[in-house]
């Protein structure tokens, strides 16, 4: 009887583990925003993230599953090991030019103001009163040395910079 309990735990744990590796999991993140060249305090954010087997894109999810903030890496290689050492060893960071998707509405009708209320505006249409409309534009996106995978990213875009750091999630 406690076999059984113990493999059905561990099939259980690792079907969630597993799940969270191919890339959508819910986890705490930390977000900060640049304003006028000023960064926020870094905020603890509960999200569903996802992200391609690549690495070079990223999805922050509301619970509904509705993609509320994106950024695509278009130039995005996986470093080799040498060029991982290098790049910790000089504090150096990863340059890509992409692009992001995000949402505005009459609160927050441009990107400086999400930056500056340190928001970012998550659609979901059993609540909202005025129309979010979803904006994409080219981004540049700026990824903190690592040793396995990206944690930390810089993402700066119409006029704003957006600090996310997914340190925190269990699949690494």
């Amino acid at each position: 009887m406690k076999k059984n309990f113990l493999k059905k735990v561990s099939l259980l744990l690792l079907f969630s583990i597993g799940f969270c590796s191919i890339g959508f999991c819910q986890v705490r993140i930390k977000i900060t925003y640049c304003y006028k060249g000023e960064w926020s305090s870094w905020e603890s954010f509960d999200t569903y993230i996802s992200r391609n087997n690549d690495g070079s894109m990223y999805e922050l999810k509301t619970p509904g599953g509705r993609t509320f903030f994106a950024f695509y890496m278009n130039n995005f290689l996986p470093p080799t090991r040498r060029e991982i050492i290098a790049r910790q060893e000089s504090d150096t960071w990863y340059v890509y030019n992409g692009s992001v998707e995000y949402y505005v509405n009459d609160r927050y009708p441009t990107a400086e103001t999400l930056a500056k209320a340190c928001t970012l505006v998550q659609p979901n249409p059993r609540k909202d009163v005025t129309p979010n409309v979803q904006r994409t534009c080219s981004a540049t996106i700026k990824v903190q040395p690592y040793k396995k995978t990206p944690e930390v990213f810089n993402i700066w875009f119409d006029n704003i910079g957006i600090g996310i750091d997914i340190s925190n999630i269990i699949f690494k």
